[in-house]
């Protein structure tokens, strides 16, 4: 990722990640994300992402 734009890199990632819980045994975890995998994170209005200190909240607040 090291010299990628930001965005690029967070694209790129997308499909690593894509790759990886395509396997059974991680596959019914992709529900949980589906702002940060969408591609469009940086597109959803700051008032429905929280950060109410439950994980994936604070994941989707950072990015």
């Amino acid at each position: 990722m090291l010299g990628l734009e930001i965005k690029t890199a967070y694209l790129q990632e997308i499909e690593n990640i894509k790759q990886i819980y395509s396997q059974e045994k991680y596959g019914a975890e992709l529900h949980h994300f589906p702002k940060i995998l969408n591609g469009e994170i940086q597109n959803i209005p700051i008032t429905i992402i929280y950060s109410s200190g439950y994980v994936l909240d604070i994941l989707e607040a950072s990015l």
